[in-house]
């Protein structure tokens, strides 16, 4: 692992839990020495990404970490998030089942579909209430357990409502990509529905900013032989760009 990749990781462990003690960081990454790992901790924290405790280290805002908190993800990078948002709205086609996935991205998506009749299913609460613009349209929020700081359902009741449904496109965000670790997010539950929604989707569109690449959350849900199409912002790094289209991905 890069060190840059190494200290994204760092930072969303930090931010997922809020604080973390030097030891239970250090069982995370039991390749790398105590030495390197403060040094690694000490350019986070000249960087405003954290901030080191006696003992360990917390994220900045411990109350609403930047990785768990919707409201705070959804006020970040709004202008790429309306650019990904209008490219994935031509995307669709009328008469078609349709999976979009929760975060704020899917609802910057949500907020730009034009009416017609859709079959949708959504886990995002903001996604739902964004879709019930579409009076032609008939919206399923997937049952669940309410994942508090993401505003979603998730658990083994989501899978099975989706079980049985096959989807024309399903809209999919994530936390991070890297080469190393493909498609990634936070938690072990989201993942697993995310994993369910691409093997029953025709198309699998996955909706990511440039401020994700190279970052690396704790769950991978997919690689780049699981996607279709990638749905980005103008600033999708070159490099990246020429990965997903090697891997014969359709890149807007």
């Amino acid at each position: 692992m890069l060190p840059e990749e190494r200290r994204n990781r760092i930072d969303a462990i930090v931010s997922s839990r809020g604080d973390i003690s030097f030891a239970q960081l250090k069982e995370e990454f039991p390749d790398i020495s105590n030495m390197t790992l403060r040094r690694d901790l000490e350019k986070l924290d000249r960087e405003g990404r954290i901030i080191r405790t006696y003992g360990g280290v917390r994220t900045i805002n411990p109350n609403a970490s930047t990785a768990k908190n919707y409201w705070i993800r959804d006020s970040r990078n709004a202008d790429l998030k309306k650019q990904i948002a209008v490219k994935a709205a031509a995307l669709l086609e009328p008469n078609t089942a349709v999976y979009i996935d929760s975060g704020s991205t899917a609802t910057a998506f949500c907020r730009e579909i034009k009416k017609g009749h859709y079959l949708i299913y959504t886990s995002g609460l903001t996604c739902a209430l964004e879709l019930r613009q579409l009076k032609e349209s008939r919206v399923y929020l997937v049952g669940g357990i309410l994942n508090m700081a993401s505003l979603c359902t998730e658990g083994h009741e989501a899978l099975s409502f989706v079980e049985n449904v096959n989807f024309s496109y399903a809209f999919i965000g994530c936390s991070g990509y890297s080469p190393s670790t493909g498609f990634t997010c936070e938690h072990s539950e989201i993942a697993n529905l995310k994993r369910k929604i691409i093997q029953h989707s025709k198309k699998a569109i996955l909706l990511i900013d440039s401020e994700k690449i190279g970052k690396i959350a704790t769950y991978t849900f997919a690689d780049v032989d699981d996607v279709d199409i990638v749905v980005a912002d103008d600033r999708l790094p070159d490099g990246t760009r020429k990965i997903f289209e090697d891997a014969a991905i359709c890149v807007l």
